[in-house]
């Protein structure tokens, strides 16, 4: 179980409250929204020119890497569904 760090949003949104395939809102390292699939967080990042799929888990399946925080759910970004 992820153990809440100092610095660490408050209002993120707990994983068993998480829609699949709902989009959110949300901060990490790389990513300010992102698609909740399979257990975890997908998105599109931009880098050195190219389009790349990246994973990220959510702070309760926290690996001691990058974590992304859901704060809300919104609507399909529109450049993700092109």
């Amino acid at each position: 179980m992820y153990q809440r760090r100092a610095g660490d949003p408050k209002t993120w949104i707990p994983k068993d409250q998480l829609e699949e395939g709902a989009w959110y809102e949300g901060k990490c390292r790389n990513a300010r929204k992102a698609q909740w699939e399979r257990g975890k967080f997908h998105y599109q990042r931009y880098k050195f020119g190219h389009w790349f799929h990246e994973e990220i888990e959510c702070p309760e399946d926290d690996t001691g890497f990058d974590v992304f925080f859901a704060f809300k759910k919104i609507d399909v970004p529109k450049q993700e569904t092109t």
